[in-house]
């Protein structure tokens, strides 16, 4: 087989090669670029559900249903009848974040003292507009977050077909974190020792902002590891079948104690809104959610050991892919980046 990392859409593709447009397989290394159409009402039509890597093959007039696409980021992917998903960021990170906090042993016993925490770092839709859901729907702040960056996307377009009345304007102020970065690598990203004192620590809640959130598909960044490396509840604000994956891949997210039908919702805007009202008394009441963390407490520290095996996360990105294709997913996997 070729090597697929010179047939590749990264999130920084904007149109198709000469030889992409030639390619059978085309391996999307990334998660995907940020539609150039991000209204999600065109001439009155609805339009929720967006996919970049479509317009660029529709761009070009090709048909790209018949082709293979093998995804390191995704998941789950709906769009494309013939996917393959390798999970290299899923058992890649499952490594590095082994490797750059070998002291981490179990999940932390620290007393929960705020409701909940976040991360928002690159400008997206969603991470923009729950910069507002929560400033406006949450009536308490105690709660932790790290947030730049929120320009560029017009968050009122995702209260078109609601009749929510939230101030988009009226958004949580920005907040940074220094952490450790080492430019060359992301890993030192994956050391979030810094973040865990400053955002996670005390919080039983991690609202997960992943990068999807258009397109009918999820998947695994550092956000979920750092949630269950500080023993959290998630919520998936934004992703769509978010929960559902995760559970296919090995994750308990909690079905019994977080409301995850929100997931399921194809206007975005109401997905955002309606995993923070669906899950209100989880995100304002403290003592209602210590109760509960206690409660799960071996079934979050249960998560945690998964994350610490990686020979099992391999085997259950296999199950999920065709036979023909586990040769090359374990060299992926395996392969230093």
């Amino acid at each position: 087989m070729k090597n697929l990392n010179e047939h590749c859409v990264t999130s920084e593709t904007t149109e198709l090669s000469e030889e992409l447009k030639s390619m059978p397989v085309i391996h999307v290394e990334d998660h995907m670029p940020i539609p150039a159409e991000s209204r999600i009402s065109i001439r009155g039509e609805p339009h929720y559900f967006k996919n970049s890597i479509i317009d660029l093959f529709n761009r070009a007039g090709l048909d790209y249903q018949e082709r293979t696409f093998v995804f390191d980021v995704y998941l789950s992917f709906e769009d494309f009848p013939k996917a393959v998903f390798t999970g290299e960021a899923f058992y890649g990170n499952a490594k590095r974040f082994m490797r750059y906090n070998a002291s981490w042993k179990t999940i932390p016993t620290a007393p929960i003292t705020k409701n909940f925490s976040f991360i928002i770092s690159r400008a997206r839709a969603h991470r923009k507009f729950l910069a507002a859901v929560v400033k406006n729907l949450i009536p308490h702040t105690n709660y932790d977050y790290t947030m730049v960056h929120l320009d560029g996307y017009p968050a009122d377009e995702l209260l078109i077909d609601t009749d929510y009345a939230i101030d988009v304007n009226n958004t949580l102020p920005l907040k940074e974190v220094v952490i450790p970065f080492d430019s060359r690598k992301r890993d030192g990203l994956l050391n979030f020792r810094t973040l865990y004192d400053n955002i996670f620590v005390g919080s039983p809640v991690s609202l997960i902002t992943e990068p999807m959130f258009f397109e009918r598909g999820a998947g695994i960044t550092e956000k979920l590891f750092m949630a269950v490396y500080s023993g959290q509840f998630m919520i998936w604000p934004g992703t769509y079948k978010g929960a559902e994956t995760m559970t296919k891949y090995g994750i308990d997210v909690f079905d019994d104690v977080i409301d995850h039908s929100y997931q399921y919702i194809e206007h975005p805007g109401k997905r955002v809104v309606e995993a923070i009202k669906r899950n209100y008394q989880l995100l304002t009441d403290l003592e209602y959610v210590t109760a509960l963390r206690e409660q799960h407490f071996t079934r979050l520290e249960n998560n945690f050991k998964y994350l610490q095996s990686p020979d099992k996360i391999l085997e259950v990105i296999l199950s999920h892919n065709p036979l023909e294709w586990h040769d090359y997913i374990i060299k992926t996997c395996n392969t230093p980046r």
